[in-house]
């Protein structure tokens, strides 16, 4: 079937929007409520605009030239919303001609982000380098490209019992590494290069998981905690979550000097807020602009 672009942007548009403008609004009135309220962050006139705008993450690598200064968005988690909307305005014309390109491909756009990766954290900084939409565009086409071979093979029950092993050792390196890598870098005084490492790993780590997650279908380890109902649940909150996983405890607690138990009590109330706002807030604004 034709991709119709017109609705892909609309139903992309209407999936992202309301909680990006939501999880930057809370900034806003967290801020406009208590001067001290994420104190470290930058007030001037430009950051507002550029956060509405959406293209902080766009002109970052080029703050050192511009007369206004650039950084995160206001809610700071919501970079991936910024980096990822470009992606999807050039899919319609990006799909058709990655369709052709087979599972080889995915090594080229692995070996691609790896040379932007590093080009940019030498010659600008961190962020730039993990979240500037020219840099992060390869890991966007490995997906597309892993999305394409799924949908071309036909693997036997044999070769699904293997991608659903290959998948859950996958799943079990990807989270020993994420919590490697979170503990060492609060840990650590060098957490900038743990999280570059970390970085440079995880990419082809993901790609190969989700690969051998669309072959296994049910076999596995991996296959039956990820189709059970409470991490499906998880899964259906999770773009409110993540948007909001942060935000709420800063604008509750500050910046600074959480207590462990405080942190956690934030942590584990954001998944029922999420479930709580996703069906009263997220669920009825996607239906509203999806049917515009």
């Amino acid at each position: 079937r034709p991709l119709l672009a017109g609705r892909f942007l609309r139903n992309r548009l209407a999936r992202l929007l309301p909680f990006y403008l939501i999880s930057n609004m809370i900034v806003v009135v967290a801020m406009a409520a208590d001067e001290n309220a994420f104190a470290s962050l930058d007030r001037s006139v430009s950051s507002y605009v550029l956060t509405f705008l959406g293209i902080n993450m766009w002109l970052l690598p080029f703050s050192s030239i511009l007369p206004f200064p650039v950084g995160l968005p206001l809610s700071g988690v919501t970079w991936t919303v910024q980096t990822f909307w470009g992606m999807y305005l050039v899919f319609p014309w990006l799909a058709p001609r990655l369709s052709r390109v087979h599972l080889g491909g995915t090594t080229v756009m692995a070996a691609i982000q790896a040379v932007n990766f590093a080009l940019l954290l030498i010659l600008e900084d961190y962020w730039s380098a993990r979240g500037w939409p020219v840099s992060r565009l390869p890991v966007f086409c490995m997906g597309v490209i892993l999305g394409f071979e799924t949908l071309r093979e036909s693997p036997t029950e044999q070769d699904r019992a293997r991608a659903g092993g290959v998948a859950t050792a996958l799943l079990s390196l990807y989270s020993v590494l994420l919590v490697f890598m979170s503990v060492l870098g609060r840990l650590s005084s060098s957490s900038f290069f743990f999280r570059a490492i970390g970085e440079g790993s995880v990419t082809p780590m993901f790609a190969g998981l989700m690969l051998s997650l669309a072959r296994c279908r049910d076999h596995g380890a991996a296959a039956w905690l990820l189709r059970s109902n409470g991490l499906v649940r998880v899964g259906e909150v999770s773009m409110v979550a993540y948007q909001l996983h942060l935000v709420i405890p800063q604008a509750l607690m500050g910046e600074q000097g959480w207590p462990w138990w405080s942190a956690a009590i934030a942590t584990t109330l954001i998944v029922p807020v999420s479930i709580v706002l996703t069906r009263l807030v997220d669920d009825p604004l996607r239906r509203v602009l999806r049917s515009a």
